[in-house]
């Protein structure tokens, strides 16, 4: 007679590997073949890896699960199989370069990096959710030109990206120098304003900037002619293509006397670049007050009245010295001047005049207008002629009227 009971179990199948969310189906064999009761029990040694359901293995995970059949009639006739699990996935689920977060969208990745960076060496930081990326996380590469990458999933699959390193376009689009005929205007926020004082002679129609931007460009360019009879718009615009405009004012300004006055001593300081060590170190083309500059002398009302020049080594006196309109005593002694300028014919007020011990071979007539000069100094110079204004003045000074020849006065 055939036995009816179970004595053994065994596990068919034509495949042990399944994917994960994938299923397989597991069959049993009952011996004998005479069993009166087939029934068996599955279980998953691992859930969370795989799930048994009536011999259908359903991956959930990658790993190892061990499923058994278990005989309903008796639970101590078991069978097992293990079975692999192998992931389907294969993304890429970040990329980091320099702590610079690439953007994924599907199968491209978009960093942004600054652009004052090299791009031929750098080693990105990847996640991915396969088995394998080719090239592999913290590998250096050039991303010159875009890079691609493929992850390998478990089963085989691959997927391929393609990396792009972008340059950071900056945003900054400020003016941060604007200089007229060489002086730097005001900035304030927008607005940049310059005064030129109104005996200046410049020509407001054809002026051209000196400009310091951060942007990527500027209109107009730096260094172009303007008109800057009316107000005048700068625009900046940064690499980003953000835009910023400057309103520009030029205008001139009536100096006060004393301003006049302190503008007429910095053309002789800017006149004279082999002389400034010294007249710096007197205070000279500094921001103090005037009666704190060395050899000069002021009134109450702040104009010069005196000017100690001697022995400098002065080499140019310019034009602007007839601006000094209160100035009574000019001493000019022992320094290199080779011509006196007709303005100095405006220094109605002056008395004394010294002017010895130069490299005169000449003066102008001008002087002879300066009816209360006094005294006037002109030994020691390679004079060739005096005009006859000057010596009609001289002869009524008697002894405070020097000059090396007194033939060029007859």
């Amino acid at each position: 007679m055939l036995s009816t009971s179970v004595d053994g179990i065994e596990i068919v199948t034509d495949s042990y590997i399944v994917e994960v969310n994938d299923s397989i189906q597991l069959k049993t064999v009952i011996l004998p073949e005479s069993a009166a009761n087939k029934k068996v029990v599955w279980e998953s040694d691992a859930p969370a890896v795989a799930t048994i359901r009536e011999g259908w293995v359903k991956g959930k995970a990658s790993g190892k699960v061990n499923i058994k059949a278990i005989s309903e009639e008796n639970s101590q006739i078991i069978a097992s199989a293990t079975v692999d699990v192998i992931g389907v996935t294969n993304a890429i689920t970040s990329f980091t370069i320099n702590g610079a977060i690439g953007v994924i969208d599907n199968d491209s990745i978009r960093v942004t990096l600054p652009g004052d960076m090299e791009f031929n060496k750098l080693a990105p930081v990847i996640s991915h959710n396969g088995n394998t990326i080719s090239p592999e996380s913290g590998v250096e590469r050039d991303f010159t030109d875009p890079v691609e990458y493929i992850v390998t999933a478990e089963n085989g699959e691959t997927r391929t990206y393609t990396v792009t390193i972008e340059k950071e376009l900056k945003s900054s689009n400020s003016i941060t120098s604007f200089k007229v005929n060489g002086n730097a205007a005001m900035i304030e926020g927008d607005a940049i304003s310059f005064t030129f004082p109104a005996d200046s002679n410049v020509d407001l129609t054809k002026l051209k900037p000196e400009i310091v931007h951060t942007g990527e460009k500027i209109t107009p360019d730096s260094g172009v002619e303007q008109d800057f009879t009316d107000p005048v718009e700068y625009m900046v615009t940064a690499e980003n293509g953000e835009t910023r405009t400057y309103t520009v004012t030029i205008d001139e300004v009536e100096l006060t006397a004393a301003e006049s006055d302190r503008a007429a001593l910095m053309a002789i300081y800017d006149a004279n670049p082999d002389s400034q060590t010294i007249l710096t170190d007197w205070g000279w083309g500094s921001e103090k007050p005037l009666n704190e500059w060395s050899r000069v002398f002021i009134n109450a009302e702040g104009r010069v009245t005196e000017l100690g020049l001697t022995g400098l080594d002065l080499k140019v006196l310019p034009s602007k010295i007839g601006d000094l309109s209160a100035l009574e005593n000019l001493e000019l002694g022992y320094n290199q001047l080779a011509n006196i300028p007709l303005s100095i014919g405006n220094l109605t007020s002056l008395k004394f005049l010294y002017l010895s011990d130069n490299q005169l071979t000449e003066i102008p007539d001008a002087i002879g207008d300066l009816t209360g000069l006094k005294s006037l100094l002109l030994h020691n110079n390679p004079l060739t002629s005096i005009p006859s204004s000057v010596c009609e003045l001289g002869s009524s000074m008697g002894s405070n009227f020097a000059i090396d020849d007194p033939s060029l006065c007859e």
